[in-house]
């Protein structure tokens, strides 16, 4: 159920036009560029890819409700039926707190990453899952708010 504030359906197509589609379109411009640029510029690239994934995880997987907003945007929103329950991927919870530990939190954490190779992304498996969920959360909504995701902004 949408909070009452959301649950008008221009606000929700205005949402998934502006921010929804915005956020998956600024992530497959990231995984484009993924490893084109060295240097610093090339890591700040990558980070904000992999920030962007976060964000689509946790839209695609909500966490339980001790690790979300009352406002937070959840699929369920969307769907014809209400109901969006996909089966996690085994590396889900692993890679959603190595996001979480060395790009959005600062957490005593980074000290350990720092002196691991598995410091080293890579997220090829991750970006496919991505886009495959997309797919189905798109093939999951009525064609009318499919629409608000291919229609220029």
């Amino acid at each position: 159920m949408l909070p009452v504030r959301h649950s008008d359906e221009s606000q929700i197509g205005k949402f998934a036009r502006e921010h929804l589609a915005w956020e998956m379109g600024r992530f497959r411009r990231g995984v484009a560029l993924w490893g084109r640029r060295d240097g610093e510029e090339g890591a700040m690239l990558r980070e904000s890819c992999l920030i962007h994934l976060r964000l689509l995880l946790d839209f695609l997987y909500p966490r339980g409700t001790s690790k979300r907003y009352p406002d937070d945007v959840r699929p369920e929103h969307f769907v014809a039926d209400g109901h969006w329950d996909p089966p996690e991927p085994p590396w889900l919870q692993g890679y959603r707190d190595r996001l979480d530990q060395l790009l959005v939190h600062l957490t005593y954490k980074r000290l350990d990453w720092a002196e691991d190779q598995r410091m080293v992304w890579r997220p090829e498996q991750q970006f496919a899952h991505v886009e495959q969920m997309w797919g189905q959360f798109l093939s999951s909504l009525p064609e009318d708010r499919r629409r608000w995701f291919s229609e220029p902004r």
